[in-house]
């Protein structure tokens, strides 16, 4: 019985950590040189803010010029703290457009954005540019 507890109480930690990590910034700024499809739909070049929705730690709203949302990703975290020196938006080209698929913060790790990839298009990647971006209001964990 012990052991259960120590189990539960173990769980519910993690998952307390997990969310406080998910939330430790408020948005990240970018500005996008290309017209790039994230989250099925096509964004003009421009300035766009990506925050991460209350409570669902795993999606994001775009919004352009800080105002209009444009549309919401679902998103995969990637802790790869190596990875994530700098704070970026990796799109990718298969030779017909950008997508957004991926977004690193500064010290924290990553997001992988889903359903912006098929199993094709994975396949057929051919160009990979990455987007230098800005984190607003980084908390500490």
């Amino acid at each position: 019985m012990r052991l259960l507890r120590t189990f539960c109480v173990f769980s519910v930690l993690t998952a307390a950590s997990f969310q406080m990590k998910a939330q430790s910034f408020t948005a990240v700024n970018v500005h996008i040189p290309y017209s790039v499809t994230a989250g099925g739909k096509l964004l003009s070049p421009g300035d766009y803010t990506i925050r991460p929705l209350s409570g669902s730690p795993d999606t994001f709203v775009v919004l352009k010029d800080n105002q209009r949302a444009e549309t919401v990703l679902r998103a995969a975290f990637m802790d790869n703290p190596d990875s994530a020196n700098n704070t970026d938006i990796v799109l990718h080209s298969n030779g017909e457009g950008y997508t957004m698929d991926e977004m690193w913060v500064a010290g924290y790790g990553g997001y992988e954005f889903l359903g912006n990839k098929t199993a094709r298009s994975r396949e057929a990647e051919r160009k990979t540019a990455v987007i230098p971006a800005s984190t607003s209001q980084v908390r500490g964990d």
